[in-house]
């Protein structure tokens, strides 16, 4: 019997780096069974899972990783990441955009690489699958508490360290885990959003989705949020699919544009259930991200004054559940100042916004929530 978070010994993998790159491929050496819970949310929602990078990318994995890597394929509401316990140095930016690649590496949203600080202290390194640095992943780091509290005792709080937030989270049981988010802490607010004439016209071809209110959410990641509440035929986002994704590419904001949800209300439930359907930068669509459900969340709660409990995406939903324990999630006091950080105050403005100075001050955001998750490890390997 195998143990609880624990998977069977049978599950662990090695991708040859002296293969060719289609050799390469996870499908290749998983069973059926594990095959088709990585590769649900293909079948949930056509479209979210793109591979133009691997039409780039040649030889093998050996042109990228030097020696041996060790990793965790996990999987949250159809979002998978590769866990690695090491030091970012170990990999370069080529060589994680190889190993993120679906044809050509083990594929993956994006990769995370954990580092034990104490016992229940981890620093976490989160990258795009583009190689890109990515701040913030509710999903990814659900995953990352999941793989790090498979260590310790089951139900203990850990932090996870990133380069300027702490995160505290813990595995509820074998399935669930809980992730405490202090949206005062992230910094999070809303800013009043000017569409430049580009953005504008990108507007104007969305009215097949009836009237819509743009919001401009940071959460610690930048979202836009389009939120339509007469929206009768979910199925004309994967026709308009291409265009939302080029949209939220031309909206400035650092490198890569922002986060895109489309959000909409979920006729058979209440009032505090929506759907959303996410664009990520570095990843383009994809069947769930729970940090631009955060920000459908906090845009509900301070446009609509809603309080939402379930969001709908089509990898599956989270729930959240408003908690008083603010400080559960910080800033990281140890930091360096980022200089191309949004909520650096001595950075450059964003022409085509401004804060809202009404929105995201002590008091203007919502409690903090715990978020409830499922992370499932898929399988480990190695590759090299």
């Amino acid at each position: 019997m195998t143990a609880p978070g624990m998977i069977p010994q049978g599950n662990t993998r090695e991708f040859s780096t002296d293969r060719p790159n289609e050799d390469c491929s996870p499908l290749n050496h998983r069973d059926t069974a594990q095959t088709m819970e990585a590769g649900m949310a293909s079948d949930l929602w056509p479209g979210t899972r793109p591979d133009t990078t691997g039409d780039t990318l040649n030889g093998t994995l050996t042109d990228a990783v030097k020696g041996p890597i060790t990793f965790e394929k996990y999987v949250a509401l159809g979002n998978d990441f590769l866990i690695v316990h090491a030091t970012p140095a170990d990999l370069s930016a080529d060589a994680i955009r190889r190993c993120c690649d679906r044809r050509h590496g083990v594929g993956a949203d994006g990769m995370i690489f954990v580092e034990p600080l104490t016992t229940d202290r981890f620093k976490v390194t989160l990258y795009n699958r583009d190689g890109s640095r990515a701040e913030f992943s509710g999903n990814g780091f659900a995953c990352a508490i999941h793989s790090a509290g498979r260590k310790i005792v089951r139900g203990h709080w850990i932090e996870l360290v990133s380069d300027s937030l702490v995160f505290s989270g813990r595995c509820k049981d074998r399935d669930a885990v809980e992730l405490i988010v202090d949206f005062e802490a992230l910094g999070a607010h809303i800013e009043t959003y000017i569409p430049t004439q580009k953005v504008q016209i990108w507007f104007e071809k969305l009215t097949t989705l009836g009237i819509f209110e743009a919001t401009r959410i940071n959460i610690g990641n930048p979202h836009l949020i389009i939120d339509c509440p007469d929206l009768e035929d979910p199925d004309l986002l994967e026709k308009l699919s291409p265009m939302l994704d080029d949209l939220r590419r031309d909206i400035p904001s650092g490198h890569g544009g922002v986060n895109l949800s489309v959000t909409w209300p979920d006729t058979s439930a209440g009032v505090d259930v929506r759907w959303a359907r996410t664009w990520e930068r570095g990843a383009g669509p994809t069947p769930a991200c729970a940090s631009g459900a955060l920000a459908v969340y906090l845009t509900m709660w301070s446009r609509h004054g809603v309080t939402l409990q379930r969001i709908r995406m089509p990898g599956g939903e989270l729930a959240f559940e408003a908690v008083q324990e603010a400080g559960r999630s910080h800033r990281n006091s140890d930091a360096p100042s980022d200089p191309d950080s949004e909520r650096n105050p001595d950075a450059p403005s964003d022409p085509d916004s401004e804060r809202n100075p009404d929105a995201g001050e002590a008091g203007r955001v919502p409690a903090p929530v715990s978020v409830l998750n499922q992370p499932r490890l898929v399988f480990e390997g190695t590759i090299g």
